[in-house]
C-alpha cells in the first residue's frame, strides 16, 4: 500500500515537471486576458447606454433599448448689427426759368412823381378783376388793394420826406411789377383848408356859356390825388392835385354841350354832379325820338343805369352820372313799366335806358 502511494506521487510529480516553462504564456494567462476584455466591453456598453438628461422643463420619456439622443442647446448667433440708415442725399431740383407773365396780368399804376411834399396820395391803376395788388415804396410793401370788376384799383399811400421809388405788382409776383416811378418827397407844408378832400369842380359854373375852343376846368381835392375829368362817360383829361389842394386841366368841348365831372383814378363812380356848359346853340327836340340828344335828369340826383337790353333784369353795362349826355338811336320799347330807349354816349358805349329818367335838354 505504501509502495503504491509512493509510486503514484512520484508519477504525478514527474508529469508536472515534464511540462517545461520557458517564460511563455500558459493557458491561465490567456483566460485572464479574455475575461478582462469581456469586462471592458461590458463597461463600455453600459456607459454608452446610460440615459442623458435633456434641457427641458419635463423629463423625456425613455424608450427601453433605444439610445437617448443628446439634446444640445442651439447656439443662438448674436443679432446682426442693424446697419445705420443714411438719409439719401436729394439733389436740389434744377431751378426752372421763371414763366413768362401774361401781359394782361401785369398791372398799371398812376402815382405822383417829381418833387412832392410829404402827405397822403391817392394811387390807382388797372389790373385783372379780383387780383390783389400790392404797392411797394423803396421795396417795402406800403399797402394792398383789390382790382374791382371794372379792372381798376385805388389805394391811399402816405409818403414821408426822402426819395421814393414806387412800383405795383400782383401780390407775391416778383416778375410782374410795373416800371418804377421816382419821387422826391420834401417836408410837409401847410395846406390851406379846403371844403372837402372829395374832388370838386370850382370852374366853370354849371350852366355856363363858354367860348368855342379850349377851356380850363379846375377845382380842389386831396393833395397828391390822381383825378380823371369826364365828359359824360368819356375821360377827356387827367390831373394831379398839387400840394395846396388845387388842380386844373385844359379840355376842348367836342360838341355844343358838355357835362363835365371828376373822379379819382381807379374809381368807377363820378365824385361830383356834372357841370354842364354850352358853347353854341344846343339843338333840341320837342319830344324823345331817334336822333335826338338827351341828358340824365337831376331829379333825385341818381345815376342812370345803362342796361344790355330793355328791362330791369338785364345786365347793367354802365352808370351814367347826373347831367350826362347821350343820343337816342333806337326805341321806344316798353318793359317792366318803363319806356326804354337805346342810346350812344360820348364815350361810344351803347345800351338801353329808361326814358323817364332823361330830359331833352340839361335841366
Amino acid at each position: 500500500m505504501e509502495r503504491r502511494e509512493t509510486r503514484e506521487q512520484t508519477t504525478t510529480t514527474t508529469s508536472v515537471a515534464a511540462i517545461p516553462y520557458a517564460g511563455g504564456w500558459i493557458g491561465y494567462d490567456w483566460f485572464k486576458l479574455i475575461v478582462a476584455a469581456i469586462l471592458a466591453a461590458l463597461l463600455l456598453w453600459f456607459s454608452l447606454n446610460q440615459p442623458v438628461a435633456t434641457v427641458s422643463d419635463a423629463p423625456a420619456a425613455v424608450v427601453p433599448g433605444a439610445t437617448a439622443a443628446v439634446v444640445v442647446p442651439a447656439v443662438v448667433a448674436p443679432a446682426a448689427t442693424t446697419a445705420a440708415v443714411v438719409p439719401a442725399v436729394v439733389a436740389p431740383a434744377a431751378t426752372a426759368p421763371p414763366a413768362a407773365i401774361p401781359a394782361a396780368s401785369v398791372p398799371t399804376i398812376n402815382a405822383p412823381t417829381g418833387d412832392l411834399s410829404a402827405g397822403t396820395y391817392q394811387l390807382g391803376g388797372t389790373g385783372v378783376a379780383g387780383q390783389r395788388i400790392e404797392v411797394l415804396i423803396n421795396d417795402v410793401v406800403a399797402g394792398t388793394a383789390i382790382v374791382a370788376a371794372d379792372g381798376t384799383w385805388s389805394l391811399p399811400i402816405d409818403l414821408v420826406a426822402g426819395s421814393a421809388v414806387i412800383i405795383a405788382r400782383p401780390a407775391g409776383e416778383l416778375n410782374a411789377a410795373t416800371e418804377p416811378l421816382s419821387a422826391s418827397v420834401g417836408e410837409a407844408v401847410a395846406v390851406p383848408p379846403v371844403a372837402s378832400i372829395t374832388p370838386v369842380i370850382s370852374a366853370p359854373q354849371d350852366g355856363a356859356q363858354v367860348a368855342a375852343g379850349p377851356i380850363t376846368i379846375s377845382g380842389t381835392a386831396a393833395p397828391g390825388a390822381q383825378l380823371e375829368i369826364l365828359d359824360s362817360d368819356k375821360v377827356v383829361g387827367t390831373a394831379t392835385v398839387a400840394g395846396d389842394g388845387t388842380w386844373s386841366v385844359q379840355v376842348t368841348p367836342e360838341s355844343a354841350a358838355a357835362a363835365y365831372s371828376v373822379r379819382p383814378v381807379g374809381s368807377s363812380e363820378p365824385a361830383t354832379t356834372a357841370v354842364r356848359v354850352t358853347n353854341g346853340e344846343v339843338a333840341t327836340c320837342t319830344e324823345l325820338a331817334i336822333g335826338c340828344d338827351a341828358w340824365v335828369t337831376r331829379e333825385g340826383r341818381l345815376v342812370l343805369r345803362m342796361r344790355a337790353a330793355p328791362g330791369t333784369s338785364a345786365e347793367i353795362l354802365n352808370r351814367l352820372p347826373v347831367g350826362a349826355q347821350m343820343t337816342l338811336t333806337e326805341g321806344p320799347q316798353p318793359a317792366d313799366d318803363y319806356t326804354w330807349w337805346k342810346v350812344t354816349t360820348p364815350g361810344g358805349q351803347e345800351g338801353w335806358i329808361a326814358g323817364e329818367q332823361v330830359r331833352l335838354q340839361p335841366d
